[in-house]
């Protein structure tokens, strides 16, 4: 059983070699060992959506010869603090030369497969699709260190455009790192994070708005966020 179908590969696999500019890399956590003694200390993170996630970034990695994939599992301590791993499934969209801080937690299903494949075009293309000015803004204006939280749901059709601007954001300055988290995959965040409708754009841990803005209110946000003002 493969989790994208025949017809489905062909239009992505078009789109793919269409857009694609330059290899990009698809850098994947999963967790495959199980049955092993770990001390008391050591906790591991139930991911009941690993095989799932592994098995459709495996069948996109093979649209296209420009995509390079590398699988890691969570129990390789030292890639996993590389790439700052705590949630599992992870996904990192990155170049040979750079990780730009680009994160999908989950599974990447629904409408967010469209996210996907927009990212990995963009890192290959190496150029983002916002204005001039909001480029501007974005290299002068941030000067601290941005978490961006885009929480989602697969069946939101307004939650990529979310994922996208901050992941966007994210390619833009080296400053500013951007998480896609699937909500229902990751119960105990939503609920920290009060997550009750999507998408749900959480800055910084502190700072948070619900619904898609369009670019400009967006990088408003992230400013005023990383600058601790509300």
């Amino acid at each position: 059983m493969t989790m994208i179908s025949e017809k489905d590969k062909e239009l992505i696999k078009r789109k793919l070699d269409a857009e694609l500019k330059d290899p990009v890399k698809i850098v994947h956590f999963t967790q495959s060992k199980a049955g092993i003694v770990l001390p008391e200390s050591f906790t591991v993170p139930p991911c009941p959506y690993c095989k799932e996630a592994l098995e459709l970034i495996n069948e996109v990695s093979k649209l296209s010869e420009k995509i390079q994939l590398e699988v890691h599992d969570w129990y390789e301590e030292e890639e996993r603090t590389k790439y700052d791993v705590s949630l599992l499934p992870a996904t990192i969209i990155r170049n040979e030369e750079k990780d730009f801080g680009i994160r999908f937690f989950g599974v990447i299903s629904g409408y967010e497969f469209a996210t996907l494949l927009e990212t990995m075009t963009m890192v290959s293309r190496g150029t983002t699709k916002l204005s001039d000015k909001g480029k501007s803004r974005i290299k002068n204006e941030i000067k601290n260190p941005v978490d961006i939280k885009v929480f989602i749901t697969p069946t939101c059709p307004y939650c990529p455009s979310a994922v996208l601007l901050a992941h966007q954001i994210a390619f833009e300055s080296p400053l500013v790192r951007s998480s896609m988290i699937e909500a229902i995959e990751f119960p105990d965040l939503s609920n920290r994070f009060q997550v009750y409708s999507v998408p749900k754009t959480v800055i910084n841990d502190l700072y948070s708005f619900e619904g898609a803005l369009p670019e400009g209110p967006f990088i408003d946000q992230v400013i005023k966020a990383q600058e601790g003002k509300k």
